[in-house]
């Protein structure tokens, strides 16, 4: 140590053993006076409800306490207001501990708070000013067991103790006793304050200077607390109700609605039912799905989609909501939706040309998405012709190499006379987003009548001949062409044969003269045609 480290520690040494030796000497002599300053006292403080217990409200929407519901007197404030000592941030009214002298709040250890049992018997409580005038019962361990909660640094009591409401506090109303305390100073321990409404804020007068303590500054009313302050009657014990399996339904796409459809459960006896607030957005809609929060939905259905939807997200929470009685409404957690992305859209999908027969069919249609460009529609198609049961043949399927264009199509053929033509497509768009399925569809010209021709209509026997019979077919678009070998050919006697072909030829019984109806019938259209046998001794003339 050097020298003058030496005489710095002991003139120090010297000065504090001489000033122990003045207490000592002076002891507490009417001349010695204790160094006196304010104690401290509540500017604001109030109940506060724990967070799981907040979902019950009156017909105004506000909040109310019940029976099994933790209250704190949230002292956890008590340490901010020691780290924000001296700056100009304020603590919440809860709990705003003062100090003339700035003292701390006293954090490292437990505050002094009793909780009662309020009622104001046959006397209206609107007219109460003072806890004297209340039935005041004190709410212990002893009397009321598991109600008193030990202070918990991880929660709002950190340093107080914690009230879990009493069965015996039903119709009645819950109000404390707080001492202040400060970390140091003289005096350490304020005036007690007596909050018996906790609808309110309350708050005490600023303390006097001095070592005596003001016992009638027991605080006054400063304002409603509108929050869940622990305040007003006290309602039986209820259960939140609850959403499950929310999801979004309907197809997303210019002017649909899309539907929110969920299981409600109600979790209590006598619920009135269902009547959950809604709130559509494109995302965070969880932080608007608050009571008091007035722009809500009672509909399950979306604002109707416009073409401004497209590319963007859309969710929906719901805010599960029941009543009781008239007059009490129950609120649950909140539940959001997965978001649903708008697809990609083809609308006006058209097939280009009548369906003639003979003709190369196109397609065109509208393609939409966000931000698209003619190289993103990577659509799907397929061209199906359907069958009046319905059948479906697959004639042509792909994918569109020009938006808007279904270029590759099917020839109509004859054998398609009076089927459907389908166009089945889904826009996809070249960055994975598919939308919904849509399509379109048409009749290929149906068959509207029938004509029977033949060069030959006379037969003899004993000659080795044929006819050729030949059936021409009429459609609804002016089409004409054959249909010889699309329909069914029938002789009306076993003398005549007619193959599948048309070929009328004479069987080998044929003896005698006759005509024969020939019968042929195509579609729901049939027609006949006369062929005339001859024996064999007319055949030498």
């Amino acid at each position: 140590m050097s020298r003058k480290h030496a005489l710095i520690y002991g003139t120090f040494m010297y000065l504090n053993t001489a000033f122990c030796f003045a207490i000592s000497d002076s002891g507490f002599s009417s001349k010695t006076k204790p160094i006196e300053g304010h104690a401290p006292y509540i500017s604001s403080i109030s109940g506060y409800q724990d967070n799981k217990d907040r979902f019950i409200y009156d017909i105004l929407e506000q909040p109310m306490a019940f029976v099994g519901a933790t209250l704190h007197l949230p002292s956890f404030f008590c340490l901010n207001e020691q780290i924000l000592h001296g700056s100009n941030i304020h603590t919440p009214q809860f709990f705003h501990y003062s100090d003339a002298d700035n003292d701390a709040c006293a954090y490292e250890q437990q505050h002094d708070v009793r909780w009662f049992i309020l009622d104001s018997g046959t006397r209206d409580w609107f007219t109460v000013t003072s806890w004297d005038e209340l039935n005041t019962i004190e709410i212990t361990n002893d009397e009321f067991p598991g109600s008193i909660l030990a202070p918990d640094p991880t929660s709002p009591s950190m340093l107080t103790n914690a009230l879990v409401i009493p069965e015996a506090a039903l119709n009645k109303r819950i109000g404390f006793i707080y001492t202040p305390i400060s970390n140091t100073g003289s005096p350490k321990i304020g005036a007690p304050i007596k909050v018996w409404d906790l609808s309110y804020y309350w708050g005490q007068n600023p303390s006097a200077l001095g070592m005596a303590i003001d016992e009638t500054n027991t605080g006054k009313k400063l304002g409603l607390t509108e929050d869940f302050s622990g305040g007003g009657v006290i309602q039986p014990k209820y259960q939140p109700p609850e959403i499950k399996d929310l999801i979004i339904t309907s197809r997303f796409a210019p002017g649909e609605q899309l539907k929110a459809e969920y299981e409600f459960v109600a979790n209590n006896q006598n619920s009135r039912g269902d009547y959950s607030r809604l709130w559509w957005g494109e995302n965070n809609t969880i932080t608007k799905a608050k009571i008091g929060n007035q722009n809500y939905s009672l509909e399950k259905y979306s604002p109707v989609i416009t073409k401004n939807d497209m590319g963007k997200t859309l969710e929906v929470t719901v805010l599960p909501i029941t009543f009781i009685e008239p007059f009490i409404m129950l609120a649950g957690e909140p539940v959001t939706s997965l978001q649903v992305t708008h697809p990609p859209t083809i609308d006006d999908l058209t097939i280009d040309i009548p369906l003639k027969i003979g003709s190369r069919i196109t397609a065109s249609y509208d393609y939409f998405f966000y931000n698209t460009t003619p190289e993103s529609d990577i659509s799907s198609y397929s061209w199906q012709l359907v069958d009046p049961d319905n059948t479906i043949e697959e004639l042509i399927s792909g994918v569109v190499t020009q938006s808007g264009v279904v270029e590759i199509g099917p020839q109509i053929e004859l054998i398609h006379n009076g089927r459907t033509l389908r166009l089945v497509m889904i826009p996809r768009d070249i960055s994975g987003v598919s939308g919904i399925e849509t399509s379109t569809e048409d009749e290929i010209e149906k068959l509207t009548g029938l004509g029977l021709s033949t060069f030959v209509s006379t037969l003899r026997v004993g000659e080795d001949k044929t006819t050729a019979l030949r059936a021409i077919g009429y459609f609804s678009l002016g089409t004409i062409n054959e249909v010889t070998e699309l329909g069914i050919w029938k002789s009306t006697d076993p003398d005549l044969i007619v193959d599948s072909y048309g070929i009328a030829s004479l069987s080998p019984s044929a003896k005698v003269k006759k005509e024969v109806q020939v019968n042929f019938t195509y579609k729901n259209f049939t027609l006949f045609i006369m062929i005339e046998i001859l024996p064999a001794e007319e055949a030498s003339f």
